[in-house]
């Protein structure tokens, strides 16, 4: 198999290695890691409404289903950057900077923290420039 890295380095003139080089290193999740990932995401998805509070509107089911697939998703996602972030230190051994993001990253989503932490930093620039505008 040709080194993708080095022949991309080639046409490009840097030290450049497309995001997918290591696909062919890259194994399947176990099935017993898939299972408990989509049983976990399916629990966060449903319980979102106790769990995290989520209010419950009746009159609106589109609310409802739009707070468990954002659980589901958000859960979900932090399962496949555990598992990606796995497999990166099983390649190569050790763990840098940008694997401690991810790490970061993959525990709020397993814990289902995730979809709250993104809407929660999505609010914030709205809420400076309000307190900006009141001062």
């Amino acid at each position: 198999m040709p080194d993708v890295g080095t022949t991309a380095s080639k046409l490009i003139g840097a030290n450049f290695v497309p995001p997918f080089a290591y696909e062919h290193v890259l194994n399947f999740p176990p099935w017993g890691f898939v299972a408990i990932a989509v049983s976990v995401s399916v629990f966060h998805g449903v319980a979102a409404f106790w769990v995290f509070a989520a209010p419950v509107r009746k009159d609106n089911w589109f609310w409802n289903v739009h707070q468990f697939l954002l659980n589901l998703a958000g859960s979900l996602a932090g399962w496949t950057v555990l598992w990606l972030l796995w497999e990166r230190v099983k390649l190569d051994g050790s763990m840098n900077g940008w694997d401690l993001g991810l790490a970061f990253i993959s525990f709020i989503g397993v814990t289902g923290y995730l979809p709250r932490t993104a809407v929660g930093l999505t609010q914030v620039p709205t809420e400076l420039f309000e307190k900006l505008l009141k001062k």
